[in-house]
């Protein structure tokens, strides 16, 4: 039976008149889409450290954002189907509270890292087409990210982590994620530049090393 979508999230909103019919509607959403949401937070989350506790407590989350601000809907002049419309914004919120998930829990050293000005980036070293296909390597293959982020401190995993949770291809990090990574991590845009340059220098390391096609 198809659910439509809209009359659950209105059900929702309407929490405070009607809280047993707010609550079925979210089971009722939860039941149907909760394995798509769970599925795309792990298909995010490169780290295997609690990957199924982290994937689970994320689902949980977008889950109870929804519960709390029901506002998705459908706008026929920007989407064809209801269904697809709305796994490609619970796929948005389950990106966002994962984000939240690392930044809340992950732990990092607070000492800057400070690199010379005139430090070579390593995005030089590699021809352009290399240094896009590292991203989409990266995104078919989680072990090596994971063999590279264990190289890292703790602090640099986390900004490693970040950029490749947030990478979509042609496009650059979200402003507002370089902000935040900026404050949490004290540091600066550059920094994070050299850190993610540093990491993919190693990647085609390890993938050269493990006879993996990169060009």
């Amino acid at each position: 039976m198809k659910i439509d979508i809209e009359y659950q999230l209105l059900l929702i909103a309407c929490k405070e008149e009607n809280p047993k019919d707010a609550e079925q509607s979210l089971s009722i959403l939860y039941e149907e889409f909760r394995e798509f949401v769970y599925n795309v937070v792990i298909k995010f989350l490169h780290s295997p450290l609690h990957k199924e506790e982290i994937a689970q407590s994320v689902t949980n989350d977008v889950f109870y954002f929804l519960y709390q601000k029901p506002e998705w809907s459908f706008d026929p002049e920007r989407h064809t189907k209801s269904e697809g419309a709305f796994k490609a914004y619970l796929a948005t919120v389950a990106r966002n509270k994962l984000y939240e998930t690392l930044r809340t829990h992950v732990n990092w050293e607070k000492e800057d890292v400070i690199y010379d000005d005139d430090h070579t980036l390593f995005e030089e070293e590699l021809s352009e087409n290399e240094f896009e296909n590292i991203d989409n390597l990266v995104s078919e293959n989680n072990q090596i990210i994971d063999e590279v982020l264990n190289t890292f401190s703790p602090r640099d995993k986390e900004i490693i982590l970040t950029y490749f949770l947030y990478y979509e291809k042609g496009k650059n990090l979200p402003g507002r994620v370089l902000d935040e990574m900026e404050a949490i991590h004290k540091t600066t845009r550059p920094n994070i530049r050299q850190i993610v340059s540093r990491a993919k220098k190693k990647i085609k390391e390890l993938a050269i090393a493990k006879n993996l096609k990169i060009t």
